[in-house]
Protein backbone atom coordinates (compact mmCIF):
# COMPACT_ATOMS: atom_id res chain seq x y z
CA UNK A 1 0.00 0.00 0.00
CA UNK A 2 1.45 3.34 -1.10
CA UNK A 3 1.47 6.34 1.25
CA UNK A 4 1.44 8.78 -1.69
CA UNK A 5 -1.85 10.38 -2.74
CA UNK A 6 -3.30 9.61 -6.14
CA UNK A 7 -2.31 11.85 -9.06
CA UNK A 8 -5.91 13.04 -9.40
CA UNK A 9 -5.95 14.28 -5.82
CA UNK A 10 -2.76 16.28 -6.38
CA UNK A 11 -4.13 17.74 -9.63
CA UNK A 12 -7.33 18.86 -7.90
CA UNK A 13 -5.38 20.34 -5.01
CA UNK A 14 -3.10 22.22 -7.42
CA UNK A 15 -6.11 23.56 -9.36
CA UNK A 16 -7.83 24.70 -6.16
CA UNK A 17 -4.71 26.51 -4.91
CA UNK A 18 -4.12 28.14 -8.31
CA UNK A 19 -7.74 29.33 -8.47
CA UNK A 20 -7.56 30.80 -4.96
CA UNK A 21 -4.29 32.60 -5.72
CA UNK A 22 -5.84 34.01 -8.90
CA UNK A 23 -8.72 35.42 -6.82
CA UNK A 24 -6.36 37.03 -4.32
CA UNK A 25 -3.82 38.49 -6.75
CA UNK A 26 -4.12 42.08 -7.90
CA UNK A 27 -5.06 42.31 -11.59
CA UNK A 28 -1.80 44.06 -12.52
CA UNK A 29 0.51 41.85 -10.48
CA UNK A 30 3.14 41.78 -13.25
CA UNK A 31 3.38 45.59 -13.20
CA UNK A 32 3.54 45.58 -9.42
CA UNK A 33 6.32 42.99 -9.49
CA UNK A 34 8.36 44.98 -12.04
CA UNK A 35 7.76 48.56 -10.90
CA UNK A 36 6.68 48.78 -7.25
CA UNK A 37 9.39 50.26 -5.07
CA UNK A 38 8.24 48.16 -2.13
CA UNK A 39 8.78 44.94 -4.09
CA UNK A 40 12.22 46.08 -5.20
CA UNK A 41 13.19 46.95 -1.63
CA UNK A 42 11.81 43.63 -0.40
CA UNK A 43 14.02 41.86 -2.95
CA UNK A 44 17.02 43.88 -1.72
CA UNK A 45 16.12 42.91 1.84
CA UNK A 46 16.06 39.24 0.85
CA UNK A 47 19.48 39.57 -0.81
CA UNK A 48 20.89 41.27 2.29
CA UNK A 49 19.47 38.58 4.55
CA UNK A 50 20.99 35.83 2.40
CA UNK A 51 24.33 37.66 2.37
CA UNK A 52 24.26 38.07 6.14
CA UNK A 53 23.52 34.40 6.66
CA UNK A 54 26.21 33.39 4.17
CA UNK A 55 28.85 35.60 5.75
CA UNK A 56 27.95 34.36 9.23
CA UNK A 57 28.25 30.75 8.09
CA UNK A 58 31.45 31.16 6.07
CA UNK A 59 33.41 33.32 8.48
CA UNK A 60 33.35 34.30 12.08
CA UNK A 61 34.54 37.79 11.10
CA UNK A 62 31.89 39.59 9.02
CA UNK A 63 33.03 42.63 6.96
CA UNK A 64 30.36 44.87 8.55
CA UNK A 65 29.30 45.23 12.15
CA UNK A 66 26.29 42.91 12.69
CA UNK A 67 24.35 45.64 14.51
CA UNK A 68 24.82 48.11 11.62
CA UNK A 69 23.81 45.40 9.17
CA UNK A 70 20.65 44.62 11.17
CA UNK A 71 19.75 48.32 11.33
CA UNK A 72 20.24 48.60 7.54
CA UNK A 73 18.02 45.58 6.91
CA UNK A 74 15.38 46.94 9.30
CA UNK A 75 15.45 50.37 7.61
CA UNK A 76 15.00 48.79 4.17
CA UNK A 77 12.07 46.71 5.41
CA UNK A 78 10.41 49.72 7.03
CA UNK A 79 10.91 51.88 3.94
CA UNK A 80 9.48 49.09 1.82
CA UNK A 81 6.34 49.01 3.94
CA UNK A 82 5.89 52.78 3.74
CA UNK A 83 6.50 52.91 -0.02
CA UNK A 84 3.82 50.31 -0.67
CA UNK A 85 1.27 53.03 0.07
CA UNK A 86 2.82 55.68 -2.22
CA UNK A 87 1.14 56.17 -5.61
CA UNK A 88 3.36 55.05 -8.46
CA UNK A 89 2.08 55.90 -11.92
CA UNK A 90 3.55 52.79 -13.54
CA UNK A 91 1.73 50.63 -11.01
CA UNK A 92 -1.31 52.65 -9.90
CA UNK A 93 -2.28 53.80 -13.38
CA UNK A 94 -1.79 57.55 -13.07
CA UNK A 95 -4.42 59.92 -11.72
Amino acid sequence: MSMLPEAGVLARLHAAIAARLHELAVPNWRQVLRHAWSVQLDMLGIVLTVLQAGVDVLSGNPPIDPVKFAVLAMAISGLSLLLRFVRQDKVSGGA
